[in-house]
């Protein structure tokens, strides 16, 4: 598994340099606003990720994959995995760029912004492997957005102080947890399914 996210980062890299410079610009805006970057760190990473979706739809790299051992669940989990590696590095930046930044910071949004994320991929994830990136990206670029400030919005404005609100956000983590296990189940059969 370990050479399937290689692979994946290595494409990563190769594409890094446009991100970042768009991820530069809005910094610097940001520094001038004083707005709260939380959602940037997390969208970046799933827009990279689509990225090697891509490169392995062209490159017919799930071809190649099925013909190794064990191949298709390692390609499925491997991508998982190098999603949640730059998922959880890009939210440290961001929170730390927000800590310094941002009067009266609260750790809610980026919090927020990292479940929404990981709920973007627990719900995409099988329906880029169903019916290919191409065909999925008109829905995902639809909602992306919508579940990380959905997921800021909500920890952002409940009372921390509150009972209730500390059992409903252990609900809604296990809820995610579960999402995610299901995604990945899913995801994998759906591979191991498709006829190349």
């Amino acid at each position: 598994m370990r050479g399937f996210i290689k692979k994946d980062l290595a494409i990563i890299r190769c594409n890094l340099k446009t991100y970042l410079i768009i991820l530069i610009v809005y910094l610097i805006f940001s520094i001038y606003q004083k707005i709260n970057i939380s959602f940037m760190g997390p969208f970046f990473s799933i827009m990279l990720i689509f990225t090697t979706f891509n490169y392995d739809n062209y490159s017919k790299w799930d071809m190649y994959a099925a013909t190794l051992p064990k191949g298709r669940i390692n390609n499925v989990l491997a991508k998982y995995l190098t999603t949640f590696i730059l998922c959880f590095i890009s939210s440290l930046f961001c929170s730390i760029f927000n800590y310094f930044l941002i009067d009266n910071y609260s750790y809610l949004s980026d919090f927020g912004s990292l479940l929404g994320t990981i709920m973007v991929i627990a719900i995409f994830f099988p329906i880029i492997y169903k019916f290919g990136i191409e065909k999925a990206r008109i829905i995902i670029f639809g909602l992306v957005f919508a579940f990380i400030f959905l997921g800021m919005f909500l920890l952002n404005n409940i009372n921390l102080n509150n009972i209730s609100f500390n059992f409903s956000i252990s609900l809604f983590i296990i809820g995610i947890i579960i999402l995610l296990l299901i995604s990945i189940f899913l995801s994998i059969r759906i591979s191991l399914k498709k006829e190349y």
